[in-house]
C-alpha cells in the first residue's frame, strides 16, 4: 500500500461522510454501522508511516473536532480515538521492528521521517480538541499506558503523552503552563 493509496482512501472516506452527512452537525453525528464515529475511523487509519498522510488525518480530524466531535467518546468496545491511535500506531510497524524502540536506524517512512514520529500529527489534534490520554479502556490501561506498550510504533506517542501530563500537572499547581509553552503541537514540535 502506497502513501497515495492511504491518502486516497482517506480522501474516499471523507467524501463518503460528507455526502452522507452534509452538515457540520451530522458530520459529527455522523456513525458507521459498527457505532465508529468519524474520529474514530481517523484514529483507527492513524498508525500510518506517512507524514502526508498523518498530516491529512489531523487536518480532518481538527475540522471534525471544531465542530463539535468528542474526542473521549468511547466506541462500542469502550476505546477513545486516542487509545484507537495509540492502539494503530502500535499494530503499524512490524514485531521486530517494535522492539528496537526510537532511534535512527528505526524504520523510515517515504518522506524521510521516522515511522514512529508520524501518528503525532493527529495525537496533538486531539489532544488539543479535549482529549483525555488518562481516560481508561475498557481492561483499564490509558493512552500512556498503551503506548508505552506499545514499541517503537508508538513510543513517540508515549513521549507526547507524558510531556502532557507535565503540562497538566503545572496548570494544576496553578502555573500557566499553557500561556508560557503553549499548545501541544507547539511544545512537542522537537519530537
Amino acid at each position: 500500500c502506497t502513501d497515495i493509496d492511504e491518502a486516497e482512501a482517506i480522501v474516499a472516506f471523507a467524501r463518503r461522510l460528507l455526502a452522507a452527512s452534509p452538515t457540520p452537525a451530522t458530520v459529527v453525528a455522523w456513525e458507521d454501522g459498527r457505532g465508529h464515529t468519524a474520529l474514530h475511523v481517523l484514529a483507527m487509519r492513524g498508525g500510518s508511516p506517512s507524514p502526508a498522510v498523518g498530516l491529512l488525518l489531523a487536518s480532518l480530524a481538527a475540522v471534525v473536532i471544531q465542530h463539535g466531535g468528542d474526542t473521549n467518546k468511547p466506541d462500542p468496545q469502550g476505546f477513545a480515538p486516542l487509545h484507537l491511535l495509540v492502539l494503530a500506531a502500535s499494530n503499524a510497524i512490524g514485531p521486530a521492528s517494535r522492539s528496537q524502540g526510537p532511534n535512527p536506524s528505526s524504520p523510515v517512512g517515504s518522506a524521510g521521517v521516522p515511522e514512529w514520529r508520524t501518528p503525532q500529527q493527529l495525537a496533538h489534534a486531539l489532544l488539543d480538541g479535549g482529549a483525555n490520554w488518562l481516560q481508561p479502556e475498557p481492561s483499564g490501561r490509558t493512552a500512556f499506558d498503551l503506548a508505552e506498550s506499545g514499541g517503537v510504533g508508538s513510543a513517540g506517542l508515549a513521549a507526547l503523552l507524558r510531556r502532557a501530563e507535565v503540562l497538566r500537572q503545572l496548570q494544576y499547581r496553578g502555573g500557566m503552563a499553557s500561556a508560557a509553552l503553549g499548545t501541544t503541537a507547539e511544545v512537542n514540535e522537537e519530537s
